[in-house]
């Protein structure tokens, strides 16, 4: 009996050593698990950070790009107004053109538009004076006596591509009588089918236009140009 009882004692001590050892074992492990933790916690803030300043510099970049867009298209629509409207050659787009404008020294006051019209009507006013060189011819057509085809200097007359591709520009006077006044003979003599070579000064240029159509501009004769 003796012999068992140290036997169970022996057994108990064992298993007492044991248990100890696995105790030790996981708190070891615990500690390990704490640490793990922590650095796991700090990697995490830092990706944190990481994708936020991603984040800011994607921000960053769209912001940049859209500006860059912005200032790109301005530059385009800058371009393509100065495509359109040429001050030195007088050369101008009807579309395009706003009031206040400027083309061939003169200023557009008024535009209107006829959408109505089979082909777009454009109605454009310009301030300003002007120097106008090409033949005076009777009339033909219409209630206007004169009509006046400027075929010199296009770049002194706001005009269209049309107008550029034949080299002419045609026009009425609203005040035949002063210009007759001043031209004296050398209208009053005129006959169908002549012309006679004249250069004027005008203002208050009225330019009508659709395409396809053959529509009068008109200006005020001022005096005769030297």
């Amino acid at each position: 009996m003796k012999r068992i009882g140290l036997g169970i004692a022996a057994a108990l001590l064992l298993a007492g050593c044991t248990d100890g050892d696995a105790v030790d074992e996981l708190e070891q492990e615990k500690d390990e698990l704490t640490q793990k933790m922590e650095q796991l916690e700090e990697e995490n803030k830092d990706l944190q950070k990481q994708v936020k300043e991603l984040t800011e510099q994607d921000k960053d970049k769209e912001q940049n790009d859209g500006e860059e867009t912005n200032e790109q298209n301005k530059e385009n629509e800058s371009e393509d107004k100065e495509t359109s409207t040429d001050q030195s050659s007088g050369l101008f787009s009807p579309e395009s053109i706003e009031k206040g404008d400027q083309v061939a020294g003169l200023t557009v006051t008024s535009k209107e538009v006829d959408t109505e019209s089979p082909s777009t009507a454009y109605f454009i006013d310009f301030e300003g004076q002007f120097t106008g060189k090409g033949n005076l011819a009777l009339n033909e057509m219409g209630d206007d006596k004169y009509i006046f085809i400027i075929n010199e200097d296009l770049n002194n007359v706001p005009h269209v591509q049309g107008n550029a591709d034949k080299q002419e520009v045609y026009l009425h006077f609203e005040n035949e009588q002063e210009l007759e006044k001043a031209l004296g003979e050398k209208a009053t003599n005129l006959e169908l089918g002549e012309t006679a070579k004249v250069s004027v000064v005008l203002e208050q240029y009225s330019f009508n236009y659709a395409e396809g159509t053959d529509r009068s501009n008109y200006a005020r004769f001022v005096e005769l140009a030297e």
